[in-house]
């Protein structure tokens, strides 16, 4: 940083605003009340942070640095995020990120940052593991789709509100995915669609992360195997609204005897036009066969005018010393799907294998193409096992990179 001090360990989500002269990120640091253990053993970075760096735009160099949590609030693991401006209802502009761990002092509360680093807690958001929060466009209406990271209990939420104050006040509402075309999305096909709708959640601000499960099982919430990052059809020709997510997959969630869905899927939600809580039709674009057969894992993903770009987290056993995470570009077909995608970065860590806890992991990748041209791409590294020398760290060397793919 150009104080001379090291970044956090473990960057992950990322979002972004600028002007004509510099760009400003602020960036997540997914920590938890343990930190990360310098060459002594002794605790640092204890709980989350979220870093906000100022980037010149011409040369990209880190002009000023700051934290706008600086952990001292004990939020556990801020994850995935993202910056939502006028363009999604949000004149204001924030950074939504949320606690991807319930439980401790917040139990799996959502945030709304500022750009001045006013604070706002989102409990009306419902308290679960929150992967990523998305702002759809609509015209009239603020809608906010949350991701459940939770793994076996994973559900999709949205919250509407008229505009952003209403947003920002509680006075919307929140609404948990149903469908009762089959049981599990496990249970799908590449290319299956089904038709699906939203239920209202009632008093969500009330609920316990272990109430509101139990409050959206009994409702009928379809239930995903482990939801990860989103982000919206940013295609400006098309009509109607959609959003893409994926689900990294568990190999220990059964759908019966058999695991529901072991090695990821990429999905696409087709919405109301008018409504964002009204009828909507799911996707299963694609699904993983495992890592030694293409992408697998997906986690962190944005969408782009002309790709989704999808970042991989090597949590399963396909990885285990076989190859490296790698980053995946898809590029669109007709009526919202996706090719079978080209690898366009491979992290230096052949010998990752998740049980062993050597792997590496790329996360937070946004679109920077409105800032730094076409092609542009910033993400994220949690180098999980390089060394951090000036922090006296003995691992979670974290990197910020750009990256640059010519027609994506």
């Amino acid at each position: 940083l150009p104080d001379g001090a090291p970044w956090a360990p473990i960057p992950d989500g990322i979002g972004a605003s600028a002007d004509w002269r510099k760009l400003v990120l602020f960036v997540n640091h997914e920590l938890n009340s343990g930190g990360v253990k310098d060459a002594s053993g002794a605790s640092r970075y204890q709980y989350a942070r979220v870093s906000r760096l100022e980037l010149d735009r011409r040369t990209l160099a880190v002009r000023d640095a700051s934290y706008v949590v600086n952990g001292s609030e004990q939020y556990l693991r801020l994850c995935s995020a993202t910056f939502v401006g006028r363009e999604v209802g949000f004149p204001s502009g924030y950074f939504l990120t949320g606690e991807e761990q319930t439980g401790g002092v917040h139990d799996g509360i959502q945030l709304a940052i500022g750009t001045d680093g006013t604070i706002h807690e989102l409990p009306w958001m419902g308290r679960f593991a929150h992967e990523n929060a998305t702002a759809v466009p609509y015209r009239g209406k603020v809608a906010v789709f949350g991701t459940d990271d939770t793994s076996g209990k994973s559900e999709l939420y949205l919250y509407v509100a008229e505009n952003e104050a209403d947003f920002l006040q509680g006075r919307g509402k929140l609404y948990v995915f149903a469908s009762s075309a089959v049981p599990h999305a496990g249970n799908l096909a590449a290319g299956q669609q089904i038709d699906g709708h939203f239920v209202e959640v009632p008093n969500p601000a009330s609920l316990s992360s272990t109430q509101l499960q139990t409050t959206v099982t009994a409702l009928g919430a379809f239930p995903f195997v482990r939801l990860e990052d989103s982000d919206y059809d940013h295609r400006f020709e098309r009509s109607r609204p959609a959003l893409y997510f994926v689900d990294t997959g568990a190999e220990s969630v059964k759908c019966g005897a058999v695991a529901c869905d072991p090695y990821g899927s990429i999905y696409r939600l087709d919405l109301d036009r008018r409504d964002p809580a009204g009828p909507a039709r799911l996707t299963l674009l694609a699904r993983s066969s495992g890592a030694q057969n293409g992408w697998s894992s997906p986690d962190n993903i944005a969408a782009g005018e002309r790709s989704l770009m999808v970042q991989e987290d090597p949590a399963n056993a396909t990885f285990a010393g076989q190859r490296a995470p790698q980053v995946w570009q898809f590029g669109y077909t007709h009526r919202g799907g996706i090719d079978a995608g080209r690898v366009v970065v491979e992290l230096e860590n052949s010998s990752c294998n998740d049980a062993a806890g050597t792997c590496w992991e790329s996360s937070g990748i946004i679109n920077a193409e409105a800032w730094l041209g076409e092609g542009a791409w910033l993400f994220d590294v949690q180098a999980h096992t390089l060394p951090v020398p000036n922090a006296n760290l003995v691992n979670e060397g974290g990197q910020l990179l750009l990256l640059r793919v010519r027609g994506s």
